[in-house]
């Protein structure tokens, strides 16, 4: 892929997602871009919004409410003529400079429900004054104190095809001054006390505060970009090591010992991401500490839910528990043998049938 799309922006949008992410620097924020598509497929961003009504915010999650957002694009559209872009959002100090496994499930999810292929994402990181990721982190990443020499870079995402992810290069093209948008906000209805919340500005001018990033292309991948072949698909290979060779090492007569996680962020793009990208569910994530990390997967209608904790043995992650819950009932997982521990691909789809079962 070669196209290259520019992803215009007034300054006063800019500024407005800076203070938002500086104001919530242990948990993910985030709100809407709204504007217009131009010949060319670019996209040109009016306004972007805070958070606001029915909004659940985590530390690596965020859920904005539908019905803001339906209100929202329903009044943008019958007052200015503008149209939904897509999102905004910050991975604040986790280290995690892409969208992750969740954002592209969205993205894909909100293609099919409203078939709109083009999407345009902005993500936000903290970053030191120089630009660099941080080098001295906690053992919890996100926990992290706000920092005197901090600035937010804010990097454009574009998917020319929402539905298979596919993803064009980005570069970010600066309007100076205020969005006409922006200052004329005010005219649109909205449910009493939302308005305030989601349209307040920037307290003062932040351009010293954030560095705008660029991105680069990705290929489609997800279950639209295997329509042309979809009967058989190859069984993913574990993550690292097979479990002959753990049931090969000293001391694999027990469980494995817990042992601090050194880096959560990296440990959940390589050993988690993948099993989520390839079923194709989203997950909540609940840090349990600075060993373990609980993966929350929801059945239908939320009737049962699928727990699967995550642990590090200081060489490589396992299984340290699993089950799934319905109402007042549990089915756990029981390996038979240490070495089921590190067969996380199959931990986890264990964990999904049980989940369809309920």
């Amino acid at each position: 892929m070669t196209d290259h799309y520019r992803i215009r922006i007034y300054e006063s949008e800019l500024e407005t997602i800076c203070a938002e992410t500086f104001e919530h620097q242990d948990i993910e924020t985030g709100g809407s871009l709204y504007g217009l598509f131009s010949h060319g497929g670019s996209a040109t961003v009016f306004l972007a919004t805070r958070p606001a009504g029915q909004v659940v915010r985590g530390e690596t999650a965020l859920e904005l409410d539908p019905e803001v957002a339906r209100v929202m694009e329903s009044g943008m559209w019958a007052t200015f003529g503008l149209q939904s872009l897509g999102m905004w959002h910050s991975h604040h100090w986790i280290d995690l400079f892409q969208p992750s496994a969740g954002d592209l499930n969205r993205v894909r999810g909100l293609a099919a429900k409203a078939q709109r292929l083009r999407h345009v994402e902005i993500l936000a990181n903290f970053v030191r004054g120089d630009g660099a990721a941080p080098q001295q982190r906690s053992r919890l990443p996100w926990r992290r104190e706000p920092s005197g020499d901090a600035v937010v870079r804010l990097t454009p995402f574009f998917y020319p095809d929402a539905a298979t992810s596919e993803r064009a290069e980005a570069s970010f093209v600066t309007i100076p001054g205020e969005s006409p948008v922006r200052k004329e906000a005010a005219r649109l209805r909205l449910p009493a006390g939302i308005g305030a919340d989601l349209l307040r500005e920037a307290d003062s001018p932040a351009r010293s505060r954030y560095q705008l990033g660029t991105s680069t292309a990705r290929p489609a991948s997800g279950p639209a970009a295997e329509r042309e072949d979809p009967p058989v698909r190859p069984a993913p290979e574990e993550p690292r090591t097979p479990a002959a060779d753990v049931a090969a090492r000293p001391g694999a007569a027990g469980d494995p010992r817990l042992e601090p996680i050194p880096d959560p962020a990296a440990f959940l793009e390589e050993y988690l991401n993948p099993l989520l990208v390839r079923s194709g569910h989203v997950a909540e994530l609940h840090p349990m500490g600075d060993a373990l990390i609980r993966v929350v997967v929801r059945g239908h209608r939320h009737r049962a839910n699928f727990l699967y904790t995550l642990g590090w043995d200081g060489r490589y992650p396992f299984v340290w528990a699993a089950c799934v819950q319905a109402g007042r009932r549990s089915v756990e997982w029981s390996p038979r043998g240490p070495e089921e521990r590190y067969l996380l691909q199959g931990v986890f789809l264990w964990g999904l049938q049980e989940l369809q079962g309920q």
